[in-house]
């Protein structure tokens, strides 16, 4: 999983505009696409594309550029041809309904477009919060009739894979809100670029230290 960060920050340093920063970002996360899961041939990637607390929160102002540019690059990953040509299923996951018509819009039509794909994932956590996902996963599983366990809590969860390793840019070290029960055992890498500043040495050199590591999982 990686968490973005600093795309404000990078546009105060570079003095340009926040929908140019983002604007950036999104050719970021289309290149990422292409060094995970084509290059290093991952199966499952996911982006933590914008968090619920920012939905709720953030300034009109800020948050309109955002929806603005994340609506955009949905329509157009719908078509593009690199998730086609590489069987890349897209899937996006939050409180979605608090979207705008036209953001929801381009969600389903990517889904759609990519819905038959089966050789990778690439999931979108978009209005995401692992608290509440994790809240609603608990009454799923309590009116299901399900034993309470680990086990079944994690399948009523939106993300309910493990998570291997945490990417996370601009020198920042927290979650922020993420998927919980899937990071369990995660690995974290922390970068000190600015989100579109991101380059594809940086993501070899993030997947090598994950490979050379020794994973223990809690033995």
């Amino acid at each position: 999983m990686i968490i973005p960060d600093g795309d404000r920050r990078y546009a105060k340093r570079e003095k340009i505009s926040l929908r140019e920063a983002y604007n950036k970002s999104v050719v970021v996360v289309r290149n990422l696409v292409k060094w995970l899961l084509v290059k290093h041939n991952i199966y499952e990637f996911t982006f933590f594309g914008l968090s619920h607390a920012n939905v709720i929160k953030r300034s009109e102002s800020d948050l309109g550029v955002i929806m603005e540019v994340e609506t955009q690059a949905l329509k157009n990953f719908a078509s593009y041809p690199l998730f086609h040509d590489n069987r890349i299923k897209v899937r996006v996951y939050g409180e979605t309904y608090l979207l705008p018509t036209e953001f929801q819009e381009a969600i389903l039509n990517v889904q759609h477009a990519t819905e038959d794909y089966k050789k990778h994932v690439f999931n979108i956590l978009i209005s995401y919060s692992g608290a509440l996902d994790l809240s609603n996963a608990m009454n799923k599983l309590m009116k299901s009739g399900d034993s309470v366990n680990f086990h079944n809590l994690r399948k009523y969860c939106m993300i309910n894979t493990p998570i291997d390793l945490v990417i996370r840019s601009a020198n920042e070290k927290r979650v922020s809100d993420g998927p919980l029960l899937s990071v369990q055992y995660a690995e974290f890498h922390y970068l000190k670029e600015y989100f579109p500043e991101i380059t594809e040495k940086v993501i070899d050199k993030a997947i090598k230290e994950y490979h050379n590591r020794i994973r223990s999982f809690g033995v």
